[in-house]
């Protein structure tokens, strides 16, 4: 089942939904993991913080997502990548210039 057919279903009401895009970016996000792992790390995070912060951009791409635009994926790229660049500013502290959020705007994948 597609992405969009399952945030669909959720939507719904169908709980299990949820359920299945949680497995499914668990598994799908390792090489984006594997690019922030030093933030993730900074920030003391182990592979449970992780999964519940895959989670919760899942349930933040799921109530912002809108259909017939970009897929799914792309929006939650987008909405993943907001989230490290706060996090990484969070751990450090500081505004850095090479990761700046302005860059991604979440219009460009809705």
């Amino acid at each position: 089942m597609l992405e969009e057919e399952l945030v669909y279903n959720y939507r719904l009401g169908r709980e299990e939904a949820l359920g299945f895009l949680f497995s499914l970016y668990e598994k799908k996000v390792t090489p984006f993991i594997i690019q922030y792992e030093n933030i993730f790390r900074m920030a003391g995070y182990d592979s449970d913080d992780i999964k519940m912060f895959i989670r919760d951009c899942v349930l933040k791409a799921i109530k912002g997502y809108r259909f017939g635009n970009k897929s799914f994926n792309t929006y939650y790229s987008a909405i993943a990548s907001r989230n490290v660049i706060a996090l990484y500013r969070k751990t450090e502290g500081t505004y850095d210039e090479r990761i700046n959020s302005s860059t991604i705007s979440l219009s460009d994948y809705t």
